[in-house]
């Protein structure tokens, strides 16, 4: 009977121990073989881009906690290696976190997951980096979405490309990606790979470099054919499959579906459909491009 309160420590520290293996297990399985930093006692899905640029996963609490970067450990590691020196630019635009963490340093930038920001947006993020960095040579960046690595890139190359970093998008994709993924662990990419991501960045180039980092004059367009190469997929069960067309009024971005399959052209609104989407125009602002949708 004597033994018991030292044997209830024991277990109680056996079940601490197999807690934060458990925890560091998962982080790792979810974060696949993006670049951690695992020094100093740190193990976080972080990557140093650059010396002044990380990218990194979202810094959670509660349950997510569990499996995505700590938040309270994400805040130790900023305050230990870059204390009064840093700035976080959470590009989520499904959720936030109190920025008191951060020494409320946050800067937001809502971009749907998968998705891309407008041209807008991009000019006031790119000036927003310019004015910090500028501000004093220590000063960096950290920069999240949920698992960072399609918003976190395109923002992180599109910085690279404002700050003469890169002459060109491709080459700042490129370089992400390398230093995105851990080739030791698996040779799984970890850059940018949603093609509208990729196709922004070099929207801000043409933006920087054509128009002085201005957005592009309005440009009106008339669609006078379209032609579908292929179409993935296939109906769940056999029947007839005729593609349509559906012309839709600004601001409904919705379509019915017949057959299986859809086609849209729409005037307004966010590219949501990645790689199945094309552009209309060559470039333009994001709510003047006519886009087709394939669902």
């Amino acid at each position: 009977p004597s033994d018991e309160p030292r044997w209830r420590n024991i277990h109680g520290t056996l079940e601490t121990l197999s807690r934060k293996e458990l925890e560091k297990v998962t982080r790792r399985m979810i974060s696949e073989n993006k670049r951690r930093y695992q020094k100093d006692g740190f193990d976080l899905d972080l990557t140093y881009v650059t010396d002044r640029v990380i990218a990194m996963s979202f810094p959670s609490s509660g349950k997510q906690s569990f499996y995505r970067n700590p938040i309270k450990e994400v805040a130790r590691f900023l305050d230990t290696k870059h204390e009064g020196h840093y700035k976080v630019y959470n590009l989520c635009s499904e959720k936030g976190y109190d920025p008191q963490f951060f020494h409320y340093r946050v800067e937001r930038v809502f971009i749907d997951d998968h998705n891309v920001p407008s041209l807008g947006d991009l000019l006031k993020y790119t000036a927003n980096v310019r004015e910090w960095m500028s501000a004093d040579p220590q000063n960096i960046i950290a920069i999240h979405c949920k698992g960072g690595k399609g918003r976190t890139g395109t923002m992180v190359c599109t910085w690279f490309i404002d700050s003469d970093q890169f002459e060109s998008a491709k080459a700042s994709l490129d370089y992400f990606g390398e230093r995105r993924t851990d080739k030791s662990q698996s040779s799984k990419f970890q850059g940018v790979e949603t093609p509208s991501q990729s196709r922004y960045v070099g929207y801000y180039e043409i933006m920087k470099n054509k128009f002085n980092r201005q957005l592009p004059p309005p440009r009106s367009l008339v669609i006078k054919s379209i032609r579908i190469h292929s179409i993935a997929g296939k109906p769940s069960k056999p029947r007839p499959f005729t593609p349509y067309i559906s012309l839709l009024p600004p601001g409904q971005d919705n379509c019915e579906e017949r057959a299986g399959i859809s086609v849209c052209v729409r005037q307004t609104g966010k590219l949501q459909s990645e790689s199945r989407a094309w552009h209309m125009c060559e470039l333009g602002r994001t709510d003047l491009c006519d886009l087709i949708y394939i669902f």
